[in-house]
């Protein structure tokens, strides 16, 4: 018997892999799923169909050929040689071509129910609501054994430990997953503890995420009566449950961050609000000040424009009456006569032998009258 090590075994393997001419150039037809566009420009994924599947993977140098963007569940024609990855002892196709052949069987079911919930509504952004800024209990729906729901408590209570968090231990994955994620919903519903939802699992491959994807989830996140974050797999991932829920958050750890205000955060923004109101109260203080004094000037020179039309007005009237006066009169020439201190205003008001004042600008003489003489009309003698 020969003994081997585990490396010159795979590298026999690779060996025989690699000596098949059936192997060295074949063409697959299957379903893309499990994609991944590696940061060295890589692609990694499986080629699968209804009974089988196999790992493959794209140099860089090859994946430059795609004329189309791979996405999981397309359905593709890769062309390459098989071989075996000596490190993990898994055989896999390694591609140099890859053609679009059509949509696979899961992609176009997602996008037939996609296309039907739409057209009902279920989608529509004026039914969806605002997720709760300052929530005090956050509903949970996925897996407890899962890494998704001690994310999602590790965040929430890292941000904010006062937030309680409810789990509705639900499977995720598998047969009959659908139906445990919407009895999950409905019964935090009733329940009725629960600001929002956050209804999600980890990453996986498109098949791991499905359940998701199911109608019986839409309608059921659809009808909660709590807002719901739908939040399943990696941020390039999107389900049906996606489209129906209030908000999508691209992974499980990002919707706990939206639901769960941190202190340090809220003490900022209360911070920017004071200064904010502090500012605006300083800005219309300012103004009613600037306001006030454009008022006060505008009474000081309409006061004062008036006191110098009133000065102005009795200067005149002073003027007049100044030469209306009796003195100004008897610089003229004239005289005022009275008799016993009355005024005489005719000569019938004296008689002979009557003493008279005559007063005149610079002083006042005493006559006796001798006579009296009328106007031209009536010649009298004095």
């Amino acid at each position: 018997m020969n003994v081997f090590t585990v490396y010159q075994l795979n590298s026999y393997v690779k060996s025989v892999f690699e000596r098949d001419a059936l192997l060295s150039n074949i063409c697959v037809m299957g379903e893309i799923s499990n994609y991944k566009n590696h940061i060295s420009g890589h692609l990694y994924f499986t080629i699968k169909d209804e009974n089988a599947a196999v790992k493959c993977v794209c140099f860089r140098h090859n994946a430059g050929g795609i004329s189309f963007f791979p996405e999981n569940g397309a359905k593709v024609a890769v062309t390459g040689n098989i071989s075996l990855y000596e490190k993990t002892g898994d055989y896999q196709l390694y591609v140099t071509k890859m053609e679009r052949s059509g949509k696979g069987r899961l992609f176009e079911d997602f996008e037939a129910l996609k296309e039907k919930l739409l057209k009902e509504g279920l989608f529509d952004e004026g039914r969806k609501r605002l997720i709760p800024q300052f929530p005090k209990v956050v509903g949970v729906v996925t897996s407890k054994s899962g890494a998704a729901f001690w994310d999602i408590v590790k965040v929430i209570k890292r941000r904010n430990p006062s937030i309680t968090v409810l789990l509705y231990d639900a499977q995720v994955q598998g047969v009959g997953a659908g139906g445990r994620i919407a009895e999950a919903i409905y019964a935090h519903n009733e329940y009725g503890r629960a600001d929002c939802l956050i209804v999600g699992r980890g990453g996986g491959s498109y098949e791991d995420l499905s359940a998701f994807n199911e109608e019986i989830v839409a309608r059921a996140v659809a009808a909660s009566k709590v807002p719901v974050i739908s939040a399943v797999g990696h941020e390039t991932d999107f389900t049906i449950a996606d489209f129906a829920a209030d908000l999508r958050a691209p992974t499980p750890s990002a919707a706990a961050e939206i639901v769960s205000f941190h202190a340090l955060d809220l003490s900022a923004r209360i911070n920017a609000l004071s200064r904010k109101a502090e500012n605006a109260l300083k800005s219309r203080v300012s103004l009613r000040r600037q306001q006030t004094q454009s008022l006060t000037n505008r009474c000081i020179i309409a006061a004062t424009n008036r006191l110098e039309y009133t000065r102005n007005t009795l200067r005149f009237q002073m003027t007049i009456l100044e030469n209306l006066s009796p003195i100004k009169t008897m610089e003229r020439g004239f005289a005022a006569v009275t008799r016993g201190g009355v005024s005489v205003k005719s000569i019938s008001g004296v008689q002979n032998g009557d003493n008279i004042d005559i007063a005149l600008k610079d002083g006042v003489l005493s006559a006796n009258v001798t006579g009296v003489r009328e106007n031209a009309a009536k010649k009298t003698d004095i």
